[in-house]
């Protein structure tokens, strides 16, 4: 079975590829860039944009099943971006749902865990939720099998996730950490997010898990990749601080745009999985940026 999985060089779509050879599929990449990373030698990939209407056509009859990772990121970072978010999330989204629709192509669709928030990344990765679920109720009514379902993922960290100006928290804080600068925590001690943080891998597994729980006609439409577990920002900070014997000292900060203050973003209902112990894969996270600093 030949999986393609969009935005092949990003993060997650690293370990839902190795999760995939685990499993004894053939994963195929998309990736709008030549970047090489040494998890990845070998992989067929296909370089193009999801907004490519004509070449992912031109992919339908060589693949047999999508797990979509592809998007472009950030909250606070990118509030003024809100076109190029519509552009790449959405449309470039809408494309695969309706392909994957028209030609009876099994679609697993990575989603977001504050899907309340109002930001461009919320939205746009929220709004391709709501056409999918079109998609399902529309088919239904004509008779057709569903073959489409979401991960709403929520905070996945790991090894080899990226230090940028998204500035995601765990890689953020370790690099801080390990060369003692400060730790800058938005809303401070009283006023910051509480996170359901998720071992990447373990979102790698539940993303593969449905995509073949499609193939058994045997699945929820949508499920939550989270343990339901929130540890405040700050606490985070501190643990990381203590794990990395660092001298950093935690500086709070006022929130970003398009994130409330205190909020919580965990899973609801999460998904029946044995997640991996936070404290061990931060660990694990630890230890690759010490080697790579």
């Amino acid at each position: 079975m030949r999986v393609l999985v969009t935005g092949s060089n990003g993060f997650i779509a690293g370990y839902v590829i190795e999760e995939l050879k685990k499993r004894n599929y053939t994963p195929i990449g998309l990736a709008r860039s030549h970047r090489s990373y040494t998890h990845l030698e070998g992989l067929e990939t296909y370089y193009g944009d999801i907004r490519d209407r004509v070449l992912l056509t031109g992919m339908v009859h060589n693949i047999d099943a999508v797990i979509h990772t592809a998007a472009m990121l950030g909250t606070g970072e990118n509030m003024s971006s809100s076109r190029e978010f519509v552009e790449n999330n959405i449309l470039g989204g809408l494309n695969l749902v309706e392909l994957c629709d028209n030609y009876n192509i099994p679609l697993t669709y990575i989603s977001v865990g504050n899907y309340t928030m109002n930001n461009p990344y919320s939205i746009t990765k929220t709004t391709i939720e709501r056409f999918m679920a079109m998609s399902i109720e529309n088919g239904r009514k004509k008779g057709k099998r569903v073959n489409m379902n979401i991960v709403r993922a929520l905070n996945a960290f790991g090894a080899r996730q990226k230090v940028s100006n998204i500035k995601k928290i765990i890689p953020t804080f370790i690099t801080a950490a390990l060369k003692d600068e400060p730790l800058y925590v938005y809303g401070g001690k009283d006023k910051c997010s509480q996170m359901d943080m998720v071992y990447v891998g373990d979102v790698a597994s539940i993303l593969v898990d449905q995509l073949e729980a499609m193939r058994n006609d045997t699945f929820p439409f949508r499920v939550e990749a989270g343990t339901g577990t929130a540890y405040p920002v700050w606490d985070i900070a501190e643990k990381i601080i203590k794990l990395t014997k660092s001298k950093s000292k935690i500086i709070p900060t006022p929130m970003r745009l398009g994130e409330p203050e205190q909020s919580i973003v965990k899973a609801v209902n999460p998904y029946e999985f044995k997640y991996t112990d936070f404290d061990k894969a931060l660990k694990l996270t630890i230890d690759y940026y010490k080697n790579e600093t």
